[in-house]
């Protein structure tokens, strides 16, 4: 039976169970409150001072009132001019109208099971959403619940009624129906069929190239990159092209072997490993996140295997739980701050009726730990 694991009771909010305090307003946001205010008062007109003079002036970072101007900005109190950019106060009756928006949330996976970055960003724009004056609402099912089936993902969505939405990693398929018969909306990662698209996502494409050149530096010549479904089909994705042209030009075979598909379960994925360790094993594995590698790892230590003495990791998204473990895994981290930023201008857009249709991309980077290692039988 499906059911919100994040919900709102009496000024709390209520995430799998465990009752929390709504956070209070965080220090960017009293520092816009106080520039807005100031904007509202007629205190600043026109060019609005720079950004180390206001620092200084309020008594806050640099970032601080870097990120209070961002939000600013989202809201359309102010606009930034030229390549430097200058921010002007948008005065007068030549400020956009803006409305409250509905705005739906959309997982791929219900929230309990997405990876720690996605947990960051959805939990953190329902606060942010409210504090712009919208109406932040999950969908009753994620995307996963529904079988990624278009026709009933486009059924609940008609009748949660938001006004635009907010989707994560969606397939193809799902993203040309929102194109073709949805409201307006944003995606978080994913691909889509090449028709413009307001987008914010992480670009691992960096991150995979140290990867694999760190690897293959150390002696690896089986190595596996596990992807999800919507990198290799319909058609592979740049990723995958990149990842195959990688291995060749370094003189190693590229095949289905290097970037195998699996069934996103469980069960799936053990047998993904069965078939990869039944002749040929990998010497390196390269995979989705913290439950892929809480997975590979029992299944190594069920047959005598061991990270990395046996088997190098890389774990393609970050997770608390990396902190507490004698090995540190390697992993690819990616901040949370501009993809909620890009997620409020789309949103504050949307709101005075303004097309946005930017692509916005924030690189991974490689946190190196001691689950990458030479791979057996390598001379030192």
């Amino acid at each position: 039976m499906a059911f919100l694991i994040f919900t709102r009771w009496k000024n709390r909010i209520v995430f799998r169970g465990v009752m929390h305090p709504v956070p209070r307003l965080s220090l960017v946001e009293q520092t816009a409150l106080h520039l807005q205010q100031g904007i509202d008062s007629g205190r600043w007109k026109g060019a609005m001072p720079g950004v180390v003079r206001l620092a200084g002036d309020l008594g806050v970072s640099k970032d601080t009132a870097v990120a209070a101007l961002a939000l600013l900005e989202a809201r359309g109190s102010i606009v930034s001019r030229g390549r430097g950019k200058r921010r002007e106060v948008v005065g007068g009756t030549s400020r956009p109208i803006i409305r409250s928006l509905r705005v739906g949330l959309l997982l791929r996976e219900e929230l309990g099971k997405s990876v720690a970055l996605t947990q960051e960003i959805f939990l953190r724009l329902m606060h942010d959403l409210e504090a712009l004056g919208h109406k932040p609402v999950f969908a009753p099912k994620s995307q996963g619940d529904l079988g990624l089936d278009p026709a009933r993902i486009g059924r609940m969505v008609r009748k949660c009624g938001a006004d635009a939405w907010v989707i994560s990693g969606a397939p193809v398929e799902v993203l040309d129906w929102f194109n073709q018969q949805g409201p307006p909306f944003i995606v978080l990662g994913g691909r889509h069929g090449g028709y413009p698209l307001a987008m914010a996502s992480v670009s691992s494409l960096n991150a995979i190239r140290e990867s694999v050149d760190r690897l293959i530096g150390l002696g690896h010549r089986r190595i596996v990159l596990v992807c999800l479904p919507d990198w290799v089909r319909p058609v592979p994705g740049r990723m995958m092209n990149w990842f195959f042209e990688h291995l060749r030009a370094a003189g190693l075979p590229a095949s289905e072997y290097n970037a195998p598909y699996h069934e996103t379960t469980p069960e799936g994925f053990e047998r993904l490993l069965e078939s990869l360790f039944q002749l040929t094993s990998p010497t390196a594995l390269i995979v989705p996140n913290m439950h892929y590698a809480f997975a590979t790892i029992s299944f190594l230590a069920a047959r005598g295997l061991s990270v990395p003495r046996d088997v190098s990791l890389v774990v393609r998204s970050s997770d608390p739980v990396f902190d507490w473990g004698r090995l540190r895994i390697a992993y690819f981290h990616c901040p949370a701050d501009p993809l909620i930023r890009r997620v409020l201008r789309w949103v504050e857009a949307c709101s005075k009726g303004a097309p946005d249709f930017e692509e916005m991309s924030v690189d991974a980077v490689l946190v190196p730990g001691d689950s990458i290692a030479p791979p057996p039988g390598a001379v030192g």
